[in-house]
């Protein structure tokens, strides 16, 4: 996503900083406009810039004077470059002054709820007074209530630090994006500038400003958090016991205390010691003790006696001091407190003489929270109903805002109670004129996170509300604009996807053009998003005055560029998988064809590809979304200047290339890695209320960004006003209980290059290994959540090669705070004697040209090049565009990559080994082999049952004599290996070792073992497997060498299976891996299936199988040489190849097996397998 729009949608979540935030696109903006700039034109603005840019020598020693009316391309750069960073100044001016007063606001505020927090806690160690009413004590052991849990002036100051809380939440992501934003803008500007001021103006010029010092700020995090747990705590009855945590607790407020007073004059109340103060804390005391005592007669059972102590607890109360607020706080309280019904209160009111009006001033605001009796009552999705009238006729106002800028509308909304909004709507009317020319109420106040009635309703699906809403005056179509940062309601509902919602709010004015949000997306962009299909007609085309649909499609509309990545909402029905969706929106009138490309000039099928949705992929291919022609990508009309055509500086490639050259593996370490799921997927926090329930609550939604976002930004997760104070985790710090192992960090939202962690561990340690997980805030250092994975955990993979990991979270009290996801693997070095680097070539340092071969017909071994065999010619050499659209030769070395010429040449003939019951390899042409009328898997067999069933299909003693006579050449090969079933070890020993070998390794993945007809336990270690594998190879090159050989096997290992392909390229440094994308398959049209062609059955197999955007990352996290890539996803989208090749992979592809003659070479690919030949070009290289 670009960095602008997402800033302007957090800002939305942030209305009250959204002023004060950087100006980020101003600066981009003024960046371009000296970048289009010819000739410098010295305004007043720049003036001033000039004369004060010497506030850093950085910008300093550039400056000089224009002089010359046609100034030189340098004055002209130190110019722009004054006027730039003059401007970067100003934003940090106002970016630190309004942190500077946020940060101190907040300090007072906590210095108060401190000081009051230390009166509690005085207070409740003090003997509680009598009661003012004997309540019996069946009635005591009914409630069976701790009298600090309801303890009212504990949930006021609880519901104060949660509040204060949300407030330092919001101040660390206005610190966090903003840093980010400056970090962007002198990235752009040394872009556009060829400079490289960026490092230099952070260090000395940003990060010295207060406001991106952390210390304060997580210090104020680190007080505000640890205040909570313990007011959680003494609410759940773990009531502190003083000594040093008390003095711990005070220590801030001491500092408060002694200097001039200051919470006492912001609180109306003296400062704590003073004589007055006693009488303060013996009113908030009284007020405890009538609550609880209220809250405790709430939970008796109906009866005379419970009615007459009720009547002699409200005449009790009447009598005393100031009884009317007494009672009515009490009465405000009640109404919010949903374990007292209805029945009750109204029983209380009933018991009041005349009017309960005389002894309830319903109109009191809670001082701390602002709310009112009309907030507490819509707060409950049921009950209350009849305090609306009450509070509507002692004058409450509805448009009364509370602590977190909400109305009785937003909480009504938000609950789905349609009735409960009329009756306040209508009771007020549409529009009642106050004293300052406002009105009393708009239906579309926004709240602290600009909100509205009507999107909290929209939100909701809460039909009936939007309606009346609607029909009293909310807003469907608010004007948007740079002043004016707002949610739009049409955009907003398209999300949710709810027709009926939509329906009314385009009825409302049909004749409204649709607008772009803060993101630059329109409604068609959203509901294509978001996969609403049943949307699509509705949007385009639209509704006429009469509320049904009218019969003429809008082309424009549903072909309309957003301002996001300029896509028609068809790419991002297709990137997100939603055929459905895409398929009505080419009906509608959607190209998909050459006539729509985006900005880097790909296609919508060439997004399918990547994303590897089959279904995408043929919708496409069938209304002819393919490129007919080379089409040059688009580039920006913007005319360059020479400077820009002057190509960057790049040193040649090093004579040791930089990435290919070497081959990591395992010695005598074992490799664990672990992985974790994009964003924060994998923590799952519980929302614990005191006393209450929990509710599971993942932080995945508050950072994701969508498939079609083109960046990946660092942010915290927004903060949400109704929400538990839990603050969402910023890292993830991983130790172990092994001293050698350095601690990790994860920061969160996790990516795609940090989602791994990987361990190299003693063989003897794992065992005895165990991983404590931490989860910590952005700011602050007070730990969140702890996890510990046990002793025994990585010892369990005796079937598999890994697991998924769900382990308890548990907070600082010890209570299950949630839990966290994760995938583990485990690959253990090869357990036999590895080949020596020093005396067998490897294919990274190979310089031999390894030539194919063939016989005569004399059975003559005989040199020959790829030509002169089954496998057709190759011509990797030409231009091909790369994912920048520039031509490039994709057959010379770059910096991404770099191979020498090595062994990777010429013809390798695939076999395919399979695992037997026991672990033996054997070389088999499926998986199954059928045993009268049925298939039994291979791996269910041992060798000796094995041996049985082959010597009644094959005469095999004719079959070896063939292979080992001069008879033998490819073409009987081939054939042989459709039939044969042999023991790896019996066939390496058999066949020539001229024949290069592409060992196909077919291992099932964890969702074919759980589909497929094995046995128990007739699957393996995979470990052991490869081993088995290895041992065989190992064993074979030595004696050949030994044997005096002068030909040298070449081998290529590949599988279908990530795990294998881990497995081989960790174990042994000798031979090269490729990782083969078997999971999008064409069978007469693209089909989505497990990585071995099975079908998926409803169950969803490894991403990195399907997908070629996964399949990469995979390839180039791990390592491997290439990837083995689908010839007829390379033949329908062309461009593929050059994305590709650009991640310094090997490419090859492969044909179908329907092919029948040898398809026309694909341009600009290494090499091609066909019939169970892969061919490489004659000289690799990437």
């Amino acid at each position: 996503m670009k960095f602008g729009k997402y800033l302007a949608s957090r800002q939305l979540e942030l209305p009250e900083y959204a002023r004060h935030f950087i100006n980020y696109k101003a600066l981009k903006k003024h960046i371009k406009a000296l970048a289009r700039s010819h000739t410098y034109v010295h305004d007043e603005e720049d003036s001033e810039s000039v004369a004060h840019a010497s506030l850093h020598a950085l910008v300093a020693r550039d400056l000089s004077p224009v002089a010359s009316p046609d100034p030189s391309p340098e004055d002209r750069l130190k110019a722009n470059k004054a006027s730039f960073f003059f401007k970067v100044e100003r934003e940090l001016e106002k970016v630190n002054m309004f942190y500077l007063e946020k940060q101190s606001d907040l300090n007072i505020r906590l210095d108060i709820l401190l000081t009051k927090k230390g009166k509690i806690l005085q207070l409740l160690r003090l003997p509680r007074r009598s009661s003012a009413v004997t309540v019996t004590a069946a009635a005591a052991s009914a409630t069976h209530l701790a009298s600090t849990k309801n303890t009212l002036s504990i949930n006021i100051l609880y519901k104060n630090f949660q509040k204060l809380h949300q407030d330092v939440l919001r101040l660390e992501q206005f610190v966090e994006l903003n840093e980010i934003g400056f970090t962007k803008a002198l990235k752009k500007w040394d872009k556009q500038s060829k400079s490289h001021t960026k490092e230099l103006f952070i260090s000395t010029a940003v990060n010295v400003q207060p406001v991106f010092h952390r210390y304060e700020i997580n210090e104020l995090s680190d007080t505000v958090s640890g205040c909570l747990l313990e007011l959680e705590a003494i609410m759940d009855g773990d009531l502190p016991k003083g000594g040093p945590a008390l003095a711990v607790v005070l220590g801030r407020a001491a500092r408060l205390a002694a200097s001039s007073g200051l919470a006492a004059s912001l609180t109306g109340s003296p400062p704590p010691g003073s004589p007055s103060s006693d009488g303060s804390d013996t009113d908030d005391k009284e007020m405890d003790d009538m609550y609880n005592e209220f809250v405790n007669l709430s939970l008796l059972p109906p009866s005379p006696e419970t009615e007459s102590v009720l009547t002699e607890w409200i005449r009790a109360t009447i009598a005393r001091t100031y009884a009317r607020e007494k009672i009515s706080r009490v009465f405000l309280h009640a109404v919010g407190n949903a374990t007292i019904s209805d029945e009750f209160l109204q029983r209380a009111l009933a018991i009041l003489e005349d009017s309960p009006l005389s002894y309830l001033d319903l109109s009191l605001t809670d001082e701390l929270t602002g709310e009112t009796c009309l907030h507490a009552a819509c707060k409950l999705a049921q009950a209350r109903r009849f305090v609306i009238p009450l509070a509507l006729a002692a004058g409450v106002p509805i448009g009364m805002q509370d602590g977190n800028g909400r109305t009785c509308l937003h909480y009504a909304s938000v609950n789905g109670r349609d009735e409960v909004l009329r009756e306040l709507l209508e009771a007020t009317g549409e529009v009642d004129d106050c004293s300052d020319g406002q009105t009393a109420y708009r239906v579309d106040i926004l709240d602290n996170e600009s909100m509205s009635p009507l999107l909290l309703a929209i939100q909701n699906n809460a039909l009936a509300c939007v309606q009346v809403l609607l029909a009293h005056g909310a807003n469907p179509f608010p004007r948007l604009d740079d002043s004016t940062l707002q949610y739009l309601p049409l955009n907003y509902a398209c999300r949710f996807g709810d027709a009926a919602v939509v329906h009314a709010l385009i009825a409302c004015a049909p004749a409204v053009p649709h607008q772009a949000d803060v993101e630059g997306l329109y409604p068609l962009h959203v509901a294509a998003r978001y996969g609403h299909a049943h949307l699509i007609l509705l949007l385009v085309q639209g509704v006429d005055e009469s509320g049904s649909l009218p019969l003429k499609d809008d082309l424009s509309e549903v072909n309309r560029l957003d301002g996001l990545n300029k896509w028609p909402p068809l790419f991002y029905a297709i990137t997100n998988s939603h055929s459905d969706t895409a398929e009505q929106l080419i009906l509608h009138g959607a190209h998909c064809g050459e006539d729509m490309l985006d900005d880097d000039g790909f296609l919508a099928l060439y997004y399918a590809a990547m994303a590897g949705g089959a279904r995408e992929l043929n919708l496409l291919l069938k209304y002819g979304g393919m490129r007919r022609q080379s089409v040059p990508t688009r580039k920006d009309s913007r005319s360059q200047s020479p400077m820009d055509l002057i190509p960057d500086f790049q040193l040649p490639p090093p004579i040791i290339p930089l990435r290919r050259y070497g081959h990591n593996f395992l010695d005598k370490k074992i490799f664990l890695q672990l992985q974790f799921y994009p964003n924060r997927e994998s923590i799952v926090l519980y929302n614990s209320v005191p006393g209450g329930a929990k509710l599971a609550s993942s932080f995945a939604s508050a950072d994701t960004v969508h498939a079609n976002s083109r960046h990946t930004l660092h942010a915290s997760a927004p903060v949400s006003a109704a929400g538990a104070y839990k603050q969402p985790p910023g890292r993830i710090t991983l130790s172990t209980n092994i001293l050698d192992v350095v601690p990790r960090n994860i920061l969160l939202p996790i990516t795609d290059s940090t989602n791994t962690v990987s361990f190299q561990i003693e063989a003897r340690d794992l065992a005895q290994f165990a991983v404590d997980f931490e989860l910590f805030p952005t700011f602050g250092t007070r730990l969140i959540a702890k996890a510990t994975s046990m002793v025994n955990l990585f010892t369990r993979a005796g079937k598999l090669h890994g697991y998924n990991v769900t382990v308890p979270l548990f907070d600082v009290r010890l209570r299950n705070a949630g839990e966290l996801k994760f995938d583990y693997r485990i690959v253990h070095p090869y357990s036999g004697v590895p080949l020596e680097i020093s005396k067998y070539e490897t294919y990274w340092k190979s310089t031999k040209k390894d030539e194919i071969f063939t016989r005569d017909s004399a059975g003559k071994v005989r040199e020959g090049s790829a030509r002169d065999t089954d496998g057709p010619a190759r011509d990797a050499d030409g231009p091909v565009r790369d994912a920048n659209g520039t031509a490039r030769d994709l057959a010379s070395p770059s910096m991404l990559s770099f191979v020498t010429a090595s062994s990777l040449s010429g013809q390798y003939l695939r076999i395919r080994l399979v695992m037997l019951n026991d672990g033996t390899p054997v070389v088999c042409p499926h998986w199954l082999i059928p045993v009268g009328s049925i298939d039994v898997p291979i791996a269910n067999l041992t060798p000796a049952e094995l041996d049985r069933i082959t010597s009644d299909l094959f005469d095999y003693p004719k079959l070896m004599l063939d292979l080992h006579g001069r008879n033998f050449n490819t073409k009987l090969l081939q054939k042989v290996l459709k039939i044969i079933y042999l023991p790896f070890k019996a066939f390496l020993q058999i066949v020539p070792p001229e024949v290069n070998l592409d060992i196909e390794v077919y291992y099932p993945t964890d969702i074919e073992l759980q589909q497929l007809p094995y046995l128990l336990n007739s699957v393996r270690n995979s470990n052991k497997f490869i081993d088995a594998i290895l041992t065989n190879i190992f064993t074979h090159i030595r004696a050949l060498k030994e044997a005096g050989t002068v030909a040298s096997r070449s081998i290529v290992f590949s599988s279908s299976n990530p795990d294998i392909c881990t497995i081989l390229n960790w174990k042994q440094p000798n031979y090269p891996v490729f990782f083969s994308m078997g999971g999008l398959r064409f069978e007469r049209e693209f089909c989505n299936t497990t990585t071995h062609g099975f079908a998926l059955c409803g169950a969803k197999e490894d991403v990195a199988t399907y997908s070629l955007s996964a399949a990469l990352k995979f390839a180039t996290n791990n390592n491997l040489l290439g990837i083995i890539v689908a010839g007829r996803l390379l033949e329908a989208v062309p461009d593929l190849v050059a994305t590709i090749r650009s991640r310094g992979l090997i490419l090859v592809a492969t044909q179908d097996a329907d092919h029948t003659a040898a398809p026309a070479p694909l341009a600009n690919i290494n090499g091609q397998r066909f019939n169970d030949v892969l061919s490489f070009n004659e000289d690799v290289s990437v």
